[in-house]
């Protein structure tokens, strides 16, 4: 099985629970990148930070 990841990071998405799949969770993940405006997990925990949204 292959275990996603996001552009700008080597780290897999973790989704344990067993009534997720694996493109539900990489979906949900690139959505919120994509609404924070960020490239990678990182910059986007940053930026919901400065947000308050964290």
């Amino acid at each position: 099985m292959h275990t996603p990841t996001l552009p700008g990071s080597a780290k897999p998405i973790a989704h344990d629970d067993p009534g997720v799949a694996e493109h539900t969770a990489e979906f949900h993940v690139t959505s919120i990148l994509n609404k924070l405006g960020a490239d990678t997990r990182a910059r986007a925990a940053a930026l919901a930070a400065q947000q308050g949204l964290g």
